[in-house]
């Protein structure tokens, strides 16, 4: 327990689930094929891997196993696994967890891209300000002419470090607040911001079709199905709303009653779950309308990425312009024009 303290990727799980559904379908056991996968030392997935294999050793069920990973995996992994488990299915869990892993590190990879270089360009404007801090007070006659490249009172050495550290725990805060935010399920900022509210929805509105489509498919109980759903989805409202959805199963409504009035899934999503309810196809058209979600989610976070890109590149922009006039009205000021 004490070794793994790192989250496993999407892009690793995606590798792990195409590699254990391999050794499966070769005739191995659950427990051989992680501990096969988890036989390397080092990387999460590994220390993952060989976790599940002497749980399973010592009598555990794979799902007991996972719940010692809760929050180093992505939300869908577990529900999945536990629903595969439970129905024997476990080959059919591991598929649809690989492709939807790898479409999801396909984004992450797009984001991680398209926000580089704007970042990029925001370190080098910050580092310009702070070298001409520094070397605009280390000029002679700096200290009596009493120049300040930036107005903030910051000159040399001394100048460069405090602004230096500024810049460090402005942009930490910002990366850790926003990271803690978007992670955060009880968090309802996200889900009120424009293209990143919108994206959150989809993103797990996709989730919850995708693990609702599997699990009723696969002959799972109604409310073991919503339970196991809500959880891969991963969203506040959605949990809160868990127990009143399984009493309404219980009263015998159908999938499309039982969730009318669930916040975020919207008209559309509840029109396809009506037309594959009435017409016995609701796994087949969970997990179509799954994939859209997913895509439109991943298109809306990247427009959001993109509006946050720009306002980066902007920021650099203004500050290297901030930094020109700042040196040439002094300039002209020495001058005496």
């Amino acid at each position: 327990m004490g070794g793994f303290t790192r989250s496993v990727s999407a892009g690793a799980l995606s590798r792990w689930c195409t590699q254990a559904k391999q050794y499966h379908d070769a005739g191995f056991s659950l427990e051989q094929t992680c501990r096969k996968l988890g036989r390397l030392s080092g990387s999460a997935v590994q220390i993952f891997s060989m976790h599940l294999a002497d749980q399973m050793a010592s009598g555990e069920s794979l799902t007991d196993a996972l719940r010692a990973w809760p929050g180093r995996l992505p939300p869908l992994v577990s529900p999945m696994l536990e629903a595969g488990e439970t129905t024997g299915r476990i080959v059919e869990a591991l598929s649809a967890l690989a492709d939807s892993m790898g479409r999801q590190d396909q984004s992450q990879k797009e984001m991680a891209r398209r926000m580089a270089w704007p970042l990029m360009q925001l370190g080098l404007a910050c580092g310009i300000m702070i070298l001409l801090t520094v070397v605009m007070g280390m000029l002679p006659g700096a200290k009596t002419s009493g120049f300040d490249p930036l107005g903030f009172g910051l000159k040399g050495f001394s100048g460069g470090l405090t602004l230096l550290a500024t810049v460090g725990a402005f942009g930490a805060l910002i990366g850790t607040g926003g990271y803690f935010l978007w992670k955060s399920r009880h968090s309802s900022v996200w889900l009120k911001v424009p293209l990143l509210g919108t994206a959150r929805q989809l993103l797990a509105r996709s989730r919850f079709g995708e693990a609702l489509g599997m699990t009723v498919g696969a002959g799972l109980g109604p409310r073991k199905s919503l339970a196991l759903a809500v959880r891969a989805a991963d969203l506040a409202p959605w949990s809160d709303r868990l127990q009143e959805g399984q009493a309404r199963l219980r009263g015998g409504r159908s999938w499309q009653k039982v969730l009318e009035d669930w916040p975020y899934l919207g008209g559309d999503w509840l029109a396809i779950l009506s037309v594959g309810e009435e017409s016995g196809l609701i796994t087949e058209s969970l997990l179509r309308q799954s994939k859209i979600d997913a895509n439109d989610g991943a298109q809306n976070l990247a427009r959001a990425v993109s509006v946050g890109a720009g306002a980066a590149w902007l920021t650099s922009a203004g500050f290297v312009i901030f930094l020109i006039f700042r040196i040439f009205s002094s300039y002209i000021s020495a001058l005496g024009v």
